[in-house]
């Protein structure tokens, strides 16, 4: 009987303490609040994923990813200025669940919801627990983040592996030594951003940044030199590492670069195009780019918003179960400094970087950064709510406008008007794509000056250059044709001309 009391009472002492760390470390208010963000953020990235058509740029994923071998897909995304890695990801993904435009889109929303994770995992590992239903709440209601969990692009793989790289380094950062593992997983982690995207270029210069800032709380006895020389060096194998796993792409790559110079479509990078940049990062297309912008919701949101960051904060700091030290605040603080400074300096120059998309690697250091400062800072918690309700307050008219191509009900519009004396014209080079995917491959053939005469109709197609109507109807004016008729879709104007009489 004394065997029996006393292996009871050891069970209950094991009971009590295990009890009283999943209280003192994960309290149910924390587990509830996160599971429930979670699930609701995933929720977002799967509603209505096929309510719009493909778009030129989705259509071009989808292209390239079927093409005929792997070699030919290659070739196409080189033409291009992207590397192959999301591409190659969708080839494999239609093997496996087929191609459709929801299956195209379903691989996005698969992304975003791990990237909700791995901003979790963040959170829990940089900041601590207490912090990961503010983060959870920033990423799972962010505009920007679900529409890009409903595209067939590249950007939230992107906002992934950033969120990874951020991982990885602090991992190797906090290491008390160098384990191969970490090494490994830096390396990786930072090739597969680079085969994602060329900006994601600017994380190595973060990080080395981040380094020579470091301050870290180190070890008695240990100089700080010494670890700051410690973690360079493991950086710089974990880098060399990047460089040869990434080298087989580089020929690519410079190839790549003359197609770049000049920016392409990106502007020159102005002050106001510095001071948007955060909240499309956050908010994709501001409340003046939609025209529709809901302020009644907005208003309605950001009381509810307040409380919850209230609430958080509130918990937060009876129960935080750590404080972040000075080395995770100069990751977080370079993290979302350098990439925007020097994407701004490059700029400047030939090569135009400075676009919010290309920048999605950085968000996860800004999502730490507000979610550290709603929790200390009550001046903080405003600029949050604002952006989390203006993000709430949009999701109306995202769910339910179509603000893509409509390229699924302009292509059937198309082929019904077009007749063996008909020609068309796409006002930007590779729009035809969208046309030929949606009608399985119709022939049609490209309007020219020079056989003009021989045309009873032209159908003009303007979707992305947004050309004005007055330039086109003066361009075919000349060649003696007169608009007859036009059809609106969203994204596009379909213009049949016909020959003045």
């Amino acid at each position: 009987m004394l065997g029996a009391a006393r292996s009871g009472m050891s069970f209950a002492m094991s009971h009590h303490r295990a009890h009283k760390l999943l209280t003192e470390f994960r309290p149910p208010w924390l587990v509830g609040c996160s599971l429930v963000i979670l699930l609701v953020g995933v929720a977002l990235r799967f509603t209505r994923s096929d309510f719009q058509s493909l778009w030129y740029d989705e259509v071009f994923s989808v292209v390239a990813a079927q093409a005929p071998n792997f070699d030919e897909l290659l070739a196409v995304v080189g033409r291009d200025f992207h590397p192959p890695l999301y591409f190659v990801l969708l080839r494999g993904w239609f093997a496996l669940w087929g191609q459709s435009d929801l299956s195209a889109r379903l691989l996005s929303g698969v992304i975003g919801a791990l990237s909700l994770a791995m901003v979790g995992v963040c959170a829990r590992d940089v900041l601590g627990r207490s912090y990961v239903p503010i983060a959870l709440l920033l990423a799972g209601t962010s505009l920007t983040l679900i529409w890009f969990s409903q595209e067939v692009r590249q950007y939230e793989l992107l906002f992934l592996v950033g969120a990874v790289c951020f991982h990885s380094v602090w991992r190797l950062i906090r290491a008390e030594k160098a384990l191969p593992s970490v090494v490994v997983y830096v390396a990786v982690s930072h090739a597969a951003a680079l085969y994602v995207h060329y900006a994601s270029a600017l994380i190595f210069i973060s990080e080395w940044m981040a380094v020579l800032l470091l301050v870290p709380r180190r070890p008695s006895g240990v100089r700080r030199s010494l670890f700051r020389g410690t973690v360079a060096a493991r950086l710089f194998v974990a880098h060399t590492g990047t460089f040869i796993l990434f080298s087989p792409w580089i020929p690519r790559f410079m190839a790549q670069r003359e197609v770049a110079r000049g920016g392409l479509w990106i502007p020159t990078p102005t002050l106001s195009t510095v001071l948007e940049l955060i909240p499309r990062l956050f908010a994709y297309r501001l409340p003046w780019d939609t025209g529709r912008f809901p302020y009644l919701y907005l208003a309605l949101w950001m009381p509810v918003i307040g409380v919850a960051l209230w609430f958080f904060g509130r918990k937060g700091k009876e129960g935080s179960d750590q404080e972040p030290g000075s080395d995770g605040l100069t990751l977080i603080a370079v993290w979302c400094i350098v990439p925007i400074v020097a994407s701004y300096l490059i700029s400047l120059g030939d090569t135009k970087i400075l676009f919010f998309r290309n920048l999605l690697f950085m968000l996860p250091g800004l999502i730490l950064l507000l979610s550290l400062g709603s929790v200390h800072y009550r001046s903080v918690m405003l600029p949050t709510a604002f952006i989390i309700a203006t993000s709430l307050a949009n999701l109306p008219w995202y769910y339910t406008s179509r603000h893509k191509e409509d390229w699924r009900r302009a292509s059937p519009y198309i082929l019904e008007r077009l007749n063996p004396s008909s020609a068309m014209i796409f006002d930007a080079p590779g729009t035809w794509l969208s046309f030929d995917y949606y009608t399985k491959h119709a022939p049609f053939r490209d309007f020219s000056s020079d056989s003009a005469g021989s045309w009873e109709q032209v159908l003009y197609v303007r979707s992305l250059s947004g050309t004005p109507l007055a330039d086109i109807s003066a361009r075919l004016g000349a060649h003696g044709f007169k608009l007859a008729h036009r059809k609106n879709f969203p994204g596009i104007i379909v213009l049949t001309f016909k020959p003045e009489k």
